[in-house]
């Protein structure tokens, strides 16, 4: 339904070529919903194509049971029919939406109905329009990890992968400053750089032999931090005269 009504939207925009208000209503919608849901909605597609086996012992039984839902038979021709629409779907969302947007979004603004997407690129400079594609990628690159890891053949890819994509993602920020609020970009830059020490910080869950408490302390010291970077975030979005006040 989603992908319908953003089809509908643009071709209707593209034909009539019109500034039409409930389109750009709809458009909107449909950018909040997409956004929303994006991580959500790939987790549970790639979630439908991954199937564990299992080795039954000494009766030498070996059933391919879905790994989310061992219930579902993933030798079944049911499933597989199902798995390759919800694989459909994950190129859908995962790929060509993004790639559409990146397409789109140009000529649409060269026929100066930019404003159908200002949910998507409100708040950007106007040379960093496509900047909402790298945050999609950025999500993508954070949860496939989660589904695909354990079948990687080390599960610490599900750590690595993300961490490895914060820190990119923290030194582009500070290289581009896509928004054009300086107090915007200062607070994403505060909350990927947190994100990206937390994740640096949670590496030494995967060092073995540490000394007893070694877990909680590390606990603590994770939970300080983001509780101390939340406390800027919310600190840098009271009002001026608060902050002063404050001061």
């Amino acid at each position: 339904a989603m992908l319908a009504a953003m089809a509908y939207t643009v071709a209707r925009v593209l034909v009539t070529n019109q500034e039409i208000s409930f389109l750009k209503v709809l458009s909107t919608g449909l950018c909040i919903s997409f956004y929303a849901s994006y991580p959500t909605l790939i987790t549970h597609l790639l979630a439908f194509t991954k199937c564990n086996t299992y080795d039954g012992g000494a009766n030498s039984v070996v059933w391919h049971k879905l790994w989310v839902d061992m219930s579902i038979d993933c030798g079944s021709g049911a499933y597989k029919i199902r798995k390759n629409v919800a694989t459909v779907f994950a190129y859908l969302f995962g790929v060509v939406l993004p790639v559409a947007y990146l397409v789109l979004y140009p000529l649409l603004r060269r026929r100066g109905m930019a404003d159908l997407f200002v949910f998507t690129t409100g708040g950007y400079k106007e040379s960093r329009w496509f900047w909402p594609v790298l945050v999609l990628a950025r999500e993508g690159l954070v949860v496939v990890p989660t589904v695909y890891a354990s079948s990687w053949g080390d599960r610490r890819l599900q750590h690595y992968i993300p961490m490895w994509t914060f820190q990119v993602a923290f030194v582009l920020q500070i290289l581009a400053e896509p928004l054009e609020s300086e107090v915007a970009n200062r607070m994403e830059t505060l909350t990927l750089g947190c994100t990206t020490v937390v994740l640096n910080l949670s590496v030494l869950y995967w060092v073995n032999d540490t000394p007893e408490g070694a877990g909680t302390a590390l606990a603590v010291v994770l939970s300080a931090l983001c509780y101390a970077c939340c406390g800027v975030l919310v600190y840098n979005m009271l009002p001026l005269r608060w902050r002063t006040e404050l001061k």
